[in-house]
């Protein structure tokens, strides 16, 4: 009956109502199920984890990933935090396809599994490494909310404290792993973008059929007009997601969040 009664809360009223249910919520993770799938959550952590319970956490992603998403298709989640993408995608692609999972911090990456375990979702693989565009170890700057975790130094948001992570490039993970063909390839890294990117030009090179979803972030310091040209010149059309998929004309800062196609 919660469920229902938020999910019909009107656009305006949704944040305010999602940050007061976080903040009565119990310091503690639960097993929930919002859209067919099991996944542990701690509601108090933010209002994103209530988004997530409640199945409404970015929704716009949420129908890409449902329209383009085959039984038997191949997806990769970079920045895969507690895993609501990683497990939709298991969800959809079945038992036949496969998820690679990246998620660098620990914690994340435990509950990350617990939730795969929960599920028996056979076909998904973590690997608790840092994407960029070189092999080596990386220095993880941890934010005041599990999302906000970034390669990125000096960023608002964040506790000060970091972890050593290791970090390679995705063309070497697929390489490694015998992965030649993948449908689709999630990026939100909190402002490692570009690095991603690049340590992915192989990859996307040599799969002209891949559907690429990214959050940019320029509110730390990334260029959107960078990533839309680099993609561009690799080919790809850049869209802004939706029910319809709307073509981008104009680039500036407030492009947050970007589907790219051949």
């Amino acid at each position: 009956m919660l469920r229902l009664a938020v999910r019909r809360v009107s656009t305006a009223l949704l944040p305010p109502v999602l940050r007061w249910i976080s903040r009565l919520a119990p310091d503690r993770y639960f097993l929930g199920r919002p859209l067919g799938f099991k996944i542990y959550l701690n509601l108090s952590e933010s209002d994103a984890m209530v988004a997530r319970a409640f199945g409404l956490y970015e929704r716009k992603k949420v129908h890409l990933f449902r329209n383009t998403l085959k039984p038997g298709m191949t997806v990769v989640d970079v920045g895969a935090n507690k895993g609501y993408f990683t497990l939709l995608a298991a969800q959809l692609t079945g038992h036949q396809g496969q998820v690679l999972s990246f998620e660098p911090a620990p914690e994340n990456a435990c509950w990350l599994r617990k939730s795969i375990e929960a599920n028996g979702a056979q076909g998904v693989r973590v690997f608790e490494v840092a994407l960029g565009d070189h092999a080596g170890e990386r220095v993880l700057h941890l934010g005041n909310v599990s999302g906000f975790h970034s390669l990125l130094a000096d960023l608002p948001d964040r506790t000060g404290d970091t972890l050593g992570v290791p970090c390679d490039t995705l063309d070497n993970v697929l390489s490694e792993a015998g992965v030649t063909s993948v449908d689709l390839i999630k990026i939100d890294v909190e402002g490692a973008e570009m690095e991603v990117l690049v340590g992915a030009e192989e990859t996307l090179r040599s799969n002209p059929g891949t559907t690429v979803a990214i959050d940019i972030h320029p509110m730390y310091g990334v260029d959107p007009t960078q990533i839309v040209n680099l993609l561009k010149d690799w080919g790809f059309k850049i869209y802004q997601p939706g029910r319809t998929l709307l073509a981008v004309e104009h680039v500036d800062d407030t492009l947050t969040e970007i589907v790219a196609l051949r």
